[in-house]
């Protein structure tokens, strides 16, 4: 059989409130868990309700602060995207002149190249000496390797 509680006066800490009760009244093992469940029900429901008292307080600042983090994002976003912007478009401009050079470049590569076969082409037909051939040719080519890894550079740089 169930005792029915009756109401008590809710003292500040819920342990004081089952010791009292249970001085008062005899209560059997079951009706005692029930009243401490009962304790505890009411001690966590005041604690939710002073929770969101709390949190409705608060709101209106969170608010303030979710607009004001709007407003930095998007003012942060703004910035960014001019930088963004202006970056993309020197990119343009120094993609557009590296590309010119990287033709010059190789043209310029071309161009000592058939040098080389031109001065080959006089050594074999004995027009030059040795001497004077390998030191042209030495120059000649150090130029082309010199432009050719500028040029493979230039290649693999614009790639990435």
């Amino acid at each position: 059989m169930v005792n029915k509680l009756p109401r008590l006066r809710r003292p500040r800490n819920f342990h004081v409130r089952v010791i009292q009760y249970e001085a008062d009244h005899a209560l059997d093992d079951h009706s005692l868990v029930l009243l401490i469940v009962f304790v505890i029900k009411d001690e966590l429901r005041r604690e939710t309700l002073q929770y969101s008292r709390e949190n409705l307080e608060k709101e209106p600042q969170i608010m303030e602060l979710r607009n004001q983090c709007r407003i930095i994002r998007t003012s942060e976003l703004a910035t960014a995207q001019e930088k963004l912007n202006e970056l993309e478009k020197r990119k343009r401009s120094s993609s557009s002149t590296l590309l010119v050079l990287f033709f010059i470049n190789h043209k310029a590569m071309n161009q000592v190249d058939e040098e080389c076969e031109a001065l080959q082409e006089k050594f074999l037909e004995k027009e030059i000496d040795t001497s004077p051939f390998v030191h042209k040719y030495k120059n000649l080519r150090t130029t082309y390797h010199k432009r050719a890894l500028n040029h493979l550079s230039a290649k693999t740089s614009t790639m990435c």
